[in-house]
């Protein structure tokens, strides 16, 4: 992309990345782990902040897959895990379970609340 392709929309979607904490991605990850982050805030009640803090730890979807559907760990335990790095509050719990749900769940016509 030359300097005269960039456009208004360029400079917002990069200020939006930066201001989310992105920079502590290496440079040709950026547009991958900003994509994951926009996927993550589309989940309800997950922030720009929250989806940074899932990616810091869970840089891929897969990762973040495995992490909830490792078998060898209780599912309490596993819904536990987001819970642990986003905080206790009832609105960080609602969050974390929301998320855990939408990664881990086997029915496709299943409606997270």
């Amino acid at each position: 992309m030359s300097k005269d392709d960039v456009t208004e929309l360029h400079c917002v979607a990069r200020s939006k990345t930066e201001a989310r904490g992105s920079e502590r991605f290496p440079e040709k990850e950026k547009e991958l782990m900003d994509t994951w982050v926009r996927m993550l805030e589309q989940v309800q009640h997950v922030s720009g902040n929250k989806a940074v803090e899932i990616a810091a730890h869970y840089p891929l979807p897969r990762d973040l897959v495995a992490a909830l559907s490792d078998p060898s760990v209780p599912e309490a335990d596993r819904a536990g895990l987001l819970q642990r790095k986003m905080g206790s509050s009832s609105e960080q719990r609602k969050c974390a379970r929301r998320v855990f749900e939408l990664f881990t769940q086997e029915d496709g016509d299943f409606v997270i609340d």
